[in-house]
This record gives C-alpha cells, structure tokens and sequence, in this order.
C-alpha cells in the first residue's frame, strides 16, 4: 500500500512538473502563423514605427501652419533703474524765446541776474549754439500687449492646402512601409520554414544512412564487407552531421532576422504555426494574364501625390506678388518715479493704446520668386518623366513576375518528380548493398544524390513563394492574398 502510495505521489509530482513547464513556455513563446506575423510586424516593427511617428509630425505641422493665421498675442513687462538720465540736445532761438517771457523773468534776464540756460536748466559751453539737458524719471516701468492678426496673405492660405496634403503623402509613405515590412516578414517566414524541413530530411536521411553503418560494420567483423566500405559509409555519415549543424545555424539567424523584422527581441522564444506544405499550396493557383495597371501601385500614388505638391508649392510662389495684409492692436501703460517706487500702486501709471492695419506689397526681390518658379517647373517635368518611366517598369515587372511565377510552378513540379526519383534510387541501391550485391560507392552516391533532390526541391517551393510575392506587388494587390 505504502509502495503504491509512493508511486502515486511520485506521478503527480512529475506531472505537476510537466504542466508548470508547458505553461511557462506558452508564457515566455509567442505562436504565430503567417498572417499573425506580418499583422504583428505591421504594429511593432521599429521602421514602421518611425512611419507612424512622421504622420503624426505631418499633423503636427499642419497645426504648425495653422497657427500662423491666428491671433497672435504678446505681453511684456519691463521696469528700468536710471543711475543717469537720458541727455537732450536743445538747438534754440534765444531771442524769439525771450520776447515770449513774462515781464518778471525780463527783467531778470536784462538785468544779468539770470541766463537763459539756467532758467531752462540747460548747460552750454561758450561759443555753442545750442543747449543740452537731461529729462526723465530715476525709475521707470512699462508693460504692454500687443495682438496680430492676418488678414490675409496668399502664401498662407496655399501653404495650409500644402501642408494637410503633406500628410496625405506622409500617410502613403506608411503604407509602402507597411508594405515592405510584409514581404520581408513572408520571405523570412518562408526561409525559417524551408529550413524547418529541411533539416527533417536530413535527419530522416541520417537516420537511415547510421543505421546502414551499423549493419556494414557488423559485416565488416564477420568478414562480408571491406573496411572501404565503412570508411565510405563513416564519411558520408560524418559528412550530414556537418551539414545538420550548419542548417541549424542557418534557421537561427533566419529565426533572429524574422524576429528583428517583426519588432519582437531576437533573443525572444516565437514558434511558426503555419505548415510548408500548406503555404505551398496557396500559392498553386495559376492567373490569367493581367493588364499592369501602375495606379494601384503604391509607388505610383506616391509619384502622383509629390506632383500635386509641387504644383501647390508653383502657386505658393505665385500669391508671393501679392500684398499682406494685418491688424495689431496695443494697449499700454507707463509709469516715473523719482524715488520709492511700487510696482503696485494704482498712482502714476499712464495708459496708452492703439489699432492700426498694416499692408506689405512687395516690389522687387532681386527676380527670387522668379527663380523658385523654375525650379519647381524643373521638379514637375522630373516627376512627369519619372511617372513615364515607372509606367513602362511596371508593365515590364508584371509580365516578368506572371512568367516567372508560372515557370516555378512548372519547376517545383519538376524537381518534386526528381527528389522522388532520387528517393527510389536510394531506396532500390540501399536495399542492393544490404543483401551483398551493391558497393558502398553506389549508396554514398545515391545518397549525395537525395540529397541534393530534395535541396533543389525545397529551393523551388521557396522560389514559388517569393514569385507569388512579386506577382501580388507587381500587380498592386496584397502581399498575402
């Protein structure tokens, strides 16, 4: 009883194991199929973050522009110490300012009890015409707000239309990026599957050719076989294990590629859920011969979008000859001290303010605009020629990505025939050498044979894939239909 109770206890504590195991790796991996993957790239991939950043600064910019045309309001304060008042010069007429004193000060002056700069409290040297005084207050405070308003000017208005086009063509830059993400994200999808499998050939392969080895060698002992044959048999054995390790070596850095190009850590744990074979049929479906249409391309839209800002930007230029018209209103206040002085009391400050309208016409900027306008001509017909010619690239990319895909069609068929053949060769040398009737030679042969078939064969079906992938971009359509 004890014994059973000792067994029972020791199974559900393995099994406790095994459960908190599992659950920590489904905690620590994360599963994805193909669509998963590329959906997940398009969200976390750093490149298509920085496209979404720079949406959000084309935004930014629009209110940028935005605020340019509303009131703009400004305030300051400012309140001064005057260690030395500020000097006036005075250019005067003496005598026509003497026949307008009183008969007291006249007197004064005639009699030589006074002069003229001390009764105006002016300081002159002799020979000087004029006079100069010092005016003002010891302390002195100001503070004003002043608002602008456009009214109007040209530029702005067509600079505003600019900039939310802008973002339109910040949004299209996103989606090429969203776009790319996905075909790198498929094609290295592909590369860890294709390795995937083919690393399980070469295991299935490995384990027949030691198992071959095994029996040689015991023939061998009884004297049935020569040593050449083990030697060969050791070699090719020895030979894909090497092969085994660097296949593994290549689907790990496929793996961190993939990780890298989804935005996820490339020390991360991720599992592949989809299948090859799965994937390798979805994309045996042959396709008419299509008419290329270069407006659902991406590229084209892009091309298309930087003409029409180019042709706002001709028209910015052209609403620059025209006048800019603005308000500003201001209201002030001032106050002097000689001493004592207190920011806060209500005596002493003297208020001021004003409304005006301003218009600036331009004359002549040295033939600037004129010069812009040129160049933005020379841009235009760049961008024309550069729209002609991705035309002709697009019916020249279709047809050969249609052609290229029905040809791996046919290739992959193929090289699934040879890796067949290769696999009965194989099958009927090995099945000769075991019953003493074939050489070791043959069977390595036969094997380096297989083994190259089915290289070949999973070469084609990664082909496949890419071709589809350039087919569904060429023709403007979803990477993964």
């Amino acid at each position: 009883m004890k014994k059973y109770m000792y067994r029972s206890l020791l199974s559900f504590l393995f099994s406790a194991l095994f459960w908190q195991q599992t659950l920590a790796q489904k905690d620590t991996s994360m599963n994805f199929s193909l669509k998963q993957a590329v959906e997940y790239a398009k969200s976390n991939s750093y490149i298509v973050k920085n496209a979404k950043l720079d949406e959000k600064n084309a935004k930014a910019k629009v209110k940028e522009t935005l605020a340019t045309g509303l009131p703009q309001v400004n305030g300051a304060v400012n309140f001064n110490k005057n260690f030395q008042l500020t000097p006036f010069y005075f250019n005067l007429n003496l005598s026509s300012f003497t026949n307008s004193l009183t008969p007291a000060y006249e007197a004064l002056l005639k009699g030589g009890l006074i002069d003229t700069a001390t009764l105006l409290g002016l300081s002159s040297s002799p020979g000087e015409k004029g006079s100069v005084t010092r005016a003002g207050a010891n302390i002195t405070g100001n503070a004003n707000i002043t608002v602008n308003q456009l009214l109007f000017d040209g530029s702005y208005l067509v600079g505003l239309q600019a900039s939310k086009e802008f973002v339109k063509l910040s949004q299209q830059f996103s989606a090429k990026t969203e776009q790319d993400a996905e075909i790198n994200v498929s094609k290295s999808y592909y590369l860890v599957l294709i390795a995937e499998e083919n690393i399980s050939l070469l295991e299935s392969n490995l384990s027949q050719l030691e198992k071959t080895l095994k029996d040689t060698r015991a023939l061998y002992v009884n004297g049935f076989v020569e040593k050449t044959d083990v030697d060969r048999l050791e070699l090719a054995v020895s030979n894909l294990k090497l092969q085994r390790d660097k296949l593994h070596d290549q689907k790990e850095i496929a793996t961190k590629l993939l990780k890298m190009q989804m935005g996820i850590q490339v020390n991360e744990p991720i599992y592949l859920t989809d299948k090859l074979e799965d994937l390798y049929k979805n994309n045996l479906v042959l396709t008419e011969k299509v008419t290329p249409n270069p407006s659902n391309r991406i590229e084209y839209q892009l091309l298309n979008q930087q003409v029409y800002l180019n042709k706002l930007n001709m028209k910015r230029y052209r609403t620059g000859f025209l006048p800019t018209l603005s308000a500003v209103y201001n209201i002030a206040g001032s106050s002097y001290r000689d001493a004592n002085f207190n920011p806060l009391t209500k005596f002493g400050w003297y208020s001021s303010s004003f409304v005006g309208v301003s218009m600036s016409v331009p004359l002549f900027d040295g033939f600037r605009k004129q010069s812009w306008m040129q160049q933005t001509h020379i841009t235009l017909d760049k961008l024309e020629n550069d729209k002609k010619n991705f035309e002709n690239a697009v019916a020249l990319e279709t047809y050969q990505a249609q052609t290229n895909y029905e040809s791996s069609i046919k290739q992959t068929e193929i090289r699934k025939s040879n890796m067949k053949l290769a696999e009965n060769i194989y099958a009927s040398v090995s099945a000769k050498f075991k019953n003493g009737v074939g050489s070791s030679f043959e069977l390595t042969q036969a094997e380096t044979e297989l083994k190259t078939a089915q290289i070949n064969y999973l070469t084609a079906i990664y082909d496949l894939m890419v071709a589809r992938i350039e087919l569904n971009k060429a023709l403007g359509k979803p990477v993964l239909n």
